[in-house]
């Protein structure tokens, strides 16, 4: 067993607190028939709420599927052009 520090107090809030922005990005993401509208509020609502006094500010990002997905592709064949080896036959 491996002995770890104690978690911090607000450990648990923070926990809670993403699980909840979590939840709230599940249920009002444009992505699922949302609208962003719901979504920021939803998030706002769950920060201005928290347990450890909303005192921690986040960026709201909303990325399409499509965007995410071009990103990705793009990403994947940058990486198997750096990565691969290439040899010369002579």
């Amino acid at each position: 067993m491996t002995d770890l520090p104690p978690a911090a107090p607000h450990s648990a809030a923070n926990r809670a607190r993403r699980s909840a922005r979590r939840a709230a990005a599940w249920q009002h993401h444009p992505d699922r028939g949302g609208s962003a509208a719901a979504l920021i509020a939803a998030l706002a609502d769950i920060d201005r709420r928290g347990a450890d006094g909303g005192a921690h500010q986040e960026v709201v990002l909303i990325i399409r599927r499509s965007r995410r997905a071009r990103l990705h592709r793009w990403l994947h064949q940058w990486r198997r052009g750096h990565s691969t080896r290439r040899y010369l036959t002579l």
